[in-house]
């Protein structure tokens, strides 16, 4: 071939060559999010302030950033500000609090998700230290023992702990081995004091445990063995 059309033709090849090595594959679009939910959903806050981190779950997309806005409670956090702290004053704070999210898919663009009760501020309950006792011990079969115990409530207008009055409590026992089952529910008394008896059957623990509500976390006593002889 002459030299003229072989440099022709090496200079058409190279064309060729360079035209596929700079053209580009288009890239894929990302997905919008699905927004499932946030974490966490609730907080329990005693008598201190409490910190905690949020965040967003999403799926079917690479979630680049977010924002969580619980409107009601006024409070803001975000994927560069996870963290917000709760110091309630007022016992009115507690219970359900509206939440608007919002997150950015890797193309940024926006997926907006509402709940009318999607977050909840509960007070922390706790039996108050010493009061809860299952007596006598040990105690013959087929006689009364009687479970007595305190539950208290985070008040944050008193900054302290007060009675838990009319409160719904399950009274439970295990066998050494077993696993806690619920023998009655009863309420607490004005002071906040469960004063009840059940019958001797076997030997075991018993507790009392109060499950919580949309404005209060849960409580569950030290469990206290009684033998039956």
């Amino acid at each position: 071939m002459p030299t003229r059309l072989l440099s022709t033709a090496m200079a058409t090849i190279g064309l060729a060559t360079s035209t596929v090595v700079a053209s580009a594959t288009p890239a894929a679009a990302d997905v919008p999010c699905s927004i499932n939910g946030i974490t966490p959903t609730s907080v329990v806050v005693g008598l201190s302030p409490k910190t905690v981190r949020f965040d967003v779950r999403t799926s079917y997309c690479s979630k680049e950033s977010w924002n969580i806005n619980m409107g009601n409670y006024d409070a803001f956090v975000y994927d560069g500000g996870p963290y917000y702290t709760f110091q309630p004053f007022s016992n009115s704070d507690a219970g359900g609090k509206s939440v608007v999210v919002e997150a950015y898919n890797a193309d940024f663009d926006s997926v907006q998700r509402s709940w009318g009760r999607g977050f909840y501020l509960k007070h922390n309950m706790a039996w108050q230290r010493g009061s809860f006792n299952a007596s006598p011990e040990p105690v013959r079969k087929g006689k009364p023992i009687r479970i007595k115990g305190r539950l208290l409530v985070a008040n944050w207008e008193a900054n302290r702990y007060t009675a838990a009055n009319g409160r719904s409590v399950a009274v439970q026992f295990r066998t050494p081995t077993g696993k806690y089952a619920t023998v009655k529910t009863v309420r607490t008394g004005s002071t906040g004091w469960v004063d009840t008896a059940v019958t001797a059957r076997r030997t075991g623990v018993w507790r009392v445990l109060y499950s919580g509500s949309s404005i209060a976390g849960t409580a569950v006593a030290t469990g206290d063995s009684v033998k039956v002889c």
